[in-house]
C-alpha cells in the first residue's frame, strides 16, 4: 500500500472516530411523561358558615286601645272631698289618685271611729287607679277585696256616688280582663264618645 493511500485511510479513520465521538450523548433513562396531578382532598366544612335566610322583620301588631271612663259624673269622695272620678277619668292624674287614696283615712280602721273614706270607695279608685298605672296585683286584690263587701243598693242609679262607683269597678274590671288574656297587656287610652248616666252631684256623706 502506498504511502498515499494509507494517509488517506488514517484521515478518514479519524475523522469517522470524531463524528461518532460528537454525536454520542449521556443521558440516563427517560423519565416517564408526568400526569396532571388533581386533588382528592375534599374541602373541610366543618370551620365554614352555612349561608343564614334574612329574618323576617318582626310584625307589628296595632296597639290595643280602651275607652275611658264616661265623661259627665261629678262626685267628689268624703272626707277628703277629692274628686276620684274625674281624676281616674282624665287617666293623667291615676298616678296622683293613687297616691292619694294610700293616704286617706278610712272608716274601717280601728282608731277612726267610723269616720273616713267608706271601704267600698277605697277600693274602687284605689283598685282602677292601680289598674291605669298597670299595677294589676294591686287591682285584683282591690276587686276581690270588693266582692266581699255587702253588695250596693238596688236602686243605685239615683246615688251619684254609689253609681259612679259602679261605673268604676265596671270600667276596671274591663282592664283586668284584658291583662289576664294577654299578660303583656299595656292599654292606649282613647276619648270615650258616651257620656255616664249618673247623676251629678254630691255623695250622701257630704249632704249628712
Amino acid at each position: 500500500m502506498s504511502l498515499f493511500v494509507r494517509r488517506a485511510l488514517g484521515t478518514i479513520t479519524a475523522l469517522v472516530l470524531v463524528a461518532c465521538s460528537g454525536s454520542e450523548v449521556a443521558s440516563g433513562p427517560d423519565p416517564e411523561p408526568t400526569a396532571e396531578q388533581t386533588s382528592t382532598i375534599e374541602p373541610d366544612l366543618a370551620g365554614t358558615t352555612p349561608p343564614t335566610s334574612p329574618k323576617p322583620a318582626p310584625t307589628k301588631t296595632a296597639p290595643k286601645t280602651y275607652n275611658k271612663l264616661a265623661g259627665g259624673p261629678t262626685v267628689r269622695v268624703f272626707p277628703p272631698g277629692d274628686d276620684a272620678y274625674e281624676a281616674v277619668a282624665s287617666v293623667t292624674r291615676c298616678r296622683e289618685m293613687f297616691d292619694k287614696t294610700e293616704a286617706w283615712p278610712r272608716a274601717a280602721d280601728d282608731d277612726s271611729d267610723g269616720i273616713g273614706v267608706s271601704e267600698a270607695d277605697y277600693l274602687t279608685y284605689h283598685g282602677a287607679a292601680a289598674a291605669c298605672l298597670g299595677r294589676w296585683e294591686t287591682a285584683r286584690a282591690d276587686a276581690a277585696a270588693l266582692n266581699d263587701l255587702p253588695s250596693e243598693p238596688g236602686d243605685c242609679s239615683t246615688d251619684p256616688g254609689c253609681c259612679a262607683r259602679l261605673e268604676v269597678q265596671a270600667w276596671t274590671q274591663g282592664l283586668l280582663d284584658g291583662q289576664q288574656q294577654d299578660p303583656a297587656y299595656e292599654p292606649v287610652f282613647v276619648d270615650n264618645p258616651n257620656n255616664s248616666d249618673c247623676p251629678t252631684g254630691p255623695s250622701p256623706q257630704e249632704t249628712n
